[in-house]
């Protein structure tokens, strides 16, 4: 650990940048940044380890992961947290330099295609599987089959082509967009659409509440999300000192199992559906 931490201070001093004088722009949307300091309850995000919390979801705990991951690589500065509501607004900020790195995950071929600098995988090929959510009232989806259901109005956010294009291929034409989370449950609740691929929660009943209104997986399926996820940067010499210490600090949290650990306490990483059918088999 000494070593890395040394390793890095070299560079930071090639690049004429100092960490403990830096701050680190990071983009988030405003209803993963509300649940995340309902999870933290004060709590200090650099210790903490136990990740369970009714406001642990995937994109919370990546936000203790992120913070965790630069202190871990030797990164000394502060965060300035930046509300973004929209995927496609946080691309454009990376790449106008308006912000230094994203808090959350985005899929390393959107990064990609925008020609950004991103880290090494937070999520791996393969480890992203979703369920298929809807309102709890919605019986009628709840007892069918998959094709009934393709048939049925998803809400997405045309931004995410990962999950248009999945699914367009899941056979699924009727797709409405909405750019922010709450507000497509709301919709769902309101019945103007009918279902949302989302990540699992860390529940016996697999259910997440939005606005008081409860939502559950469809039993029995899920959908594999192709493709990996990273943490985006921007081109500034700046994110590029950040993102050398996220990558080493992400290295040592991977090998202590603390991001494992953290995607199981957010109910991502769910043992309870392992016998469910995937409807996207990956060869």
């Amino acid at each position: 650990m000494r070593y890395v931490v040394y390793w890095l201070g070299l560079v930071l001093m090639i690049l004429g940048v100092s960490s403990a004088a830096q701050t680190l722009r990071l983009a988030v949307p405003g209803d993963v940044f509300d649940d995340y300091q309902a999870l933290l309850a004060g709590r200090d995000p650099l210790s903490l380890q136990d990740f369970a919390s009714p406001h642990a979801r995937r994109d919370t705990v990546e936000l203790l992961l992120v913070q965790q991951a630069l202190a871990a690589g030797g990164w000394q500065g502060e965060i300035d947290w930046r509300i973004i509501n929209s995927y496609e607004r946080i691309l454009l900020d990376l790449s106008s330099g308006l912000i230094d790195a994203t808090a959350t995950s985005m899929w390393t071929a959107d990064l990609a295609e925008a020609r950004l600098p991103m880290s090494d995988p937070i999520i791996e090929e393969g480890q992203f599987v979703v369920g298929v959510y809807v309102h709890e009232s919605r019986q009628d989806l709840l007892e069918a089959d998959w094709s009934y259901i393709r048939e049925q109005r998803a809400i997405s956010n045309f931004a995410w082509q990962t999950d248009i294009d999945l699914l367009r291929s899941l056979g699924v034409d009727r797709i409405l967009s909405n750019p922010t989370y709450a507000t497509q449950m709301r919709m769902l609740a309101l019945g103007r659409a009918d279902f949302r691929l989302l990540s699992f929660r860390p529940k016996s009943d697999l259910a997440t509440v939005q606005d008081d209104e409860r939502f559950v997986p469809i039993p029995g399926i899920k959908v594999a999300m192709p493709g990996s996820r990273s943490i985006g940067f921007s081109r500034s010499e700046l994110a590029i000192a950040a993102r050398l210490a996220f990558n080493q600090g992400l290295a040592l949290l991977k090998e202590q199992g603390i991001v494992e650990q953290a995607y199981i306490a957010a109910g991502f990483f769910q043992p309870l559906v392992q016998d469910w059918q995937l409807l996207n088999p990956v060869d």
